[in-house]
């Protein structure tokens, strides 16, 4: 098989991560955390299990990292107290020399208030299409906060012995991809108008990870 699929079973290496293949377990919504928003020994041998049958990373699921940025129940990565879980997590992973990333997530205008029972942040008092709650237009620095509870929570998952961090808000859910979007977003200052103005909260969230981590780790947007 090996011979068939060459680039599949090659080694490729990511920043200064190495895998052994290219076979990638993508993140999805598991359920598995505890009550208090912490991973538990279930997500350690689910995830393990999926090294060990092969695949040379996995990424886990979005994981909040502020309170008022949870959409449903998941592992709160702003929580310094996940970082134990995370390292039995990675310790499992590493055994069957395989790699993990953790994705970090800010839901924006789609956090669900019921659930956090706190203000819903966006670029804009826009409701989402399905939420259809009336969110609070984010000052500058409530802005500089979310940055840094990107980096904050990215240096959380590093000391669990992750291997890399994924931002997974500039796709189609998340509060960077507010910020990005015209629709959404109808600023007037240096975060709204321009292309250039609607990017730059994004990044200045990606320079706020890159230098809480260093220049070693892994730092991945999803888009």
């Amino acid at each position: 098989m090996s011979g068939r699929f060459k680039y599949l079973f090659s080694p490729l290496k990511i920043r200064n991560v190495i895998l052994k293949n290219r076979i990638v377990f993508l993140p999805h919504l598991t359920l598995y955390a505890t009550e208090d928003g912490l991973p538990s020994e279930r997500h350690a041998y689910y995830f393990a299990e999926r090294a060990k049958g092969g695949a040379a990373l996995i990424v886990m699921e979005v994981q909040a990292v502020s309170p008022e940025g949870k959409g449903f129940p998941a592992v709160h990565a702003y929580d310094r107290r996940a970082v134990e879980g995370w390292r039995k997590i990675a310790d499992m992973v590493h055994q069957y020399d395989a790699k993990i990333f953790g994705q970090i997530h800010h839901w924006g205008n789609l956090s669900w208030g019921a659930l956090t029972w706190l203000p819903t942040l966006s670029a804009s008092p826009i409701p989402d299409m399905l939420i259809r709650e009336i969110p609070k237009e984010m000052d500058v620095e409530e802005i500089k906060a979310v940055s840094r509870r990107f980096a904050e929570a990215a240096r959380n998952l590093k000391d669990g012995g992750f291997d890399g961090v994924e931002i997974s808000s500039f796709n189609h859910v998340g509060i960077h991809r507010v910020f990005n979007s015209p629709y959404y977003n109808r600023r007037t200052d240096e975060y709204g108008g321009s292309l250039e103005n609607r990017l730059r909260f994004g990044i200045e969230t990606i320079e706020a990870v890159r230098e809480a981590v260093g220049e070693d780790f892994v730092v991945g947007v999803r888009l």
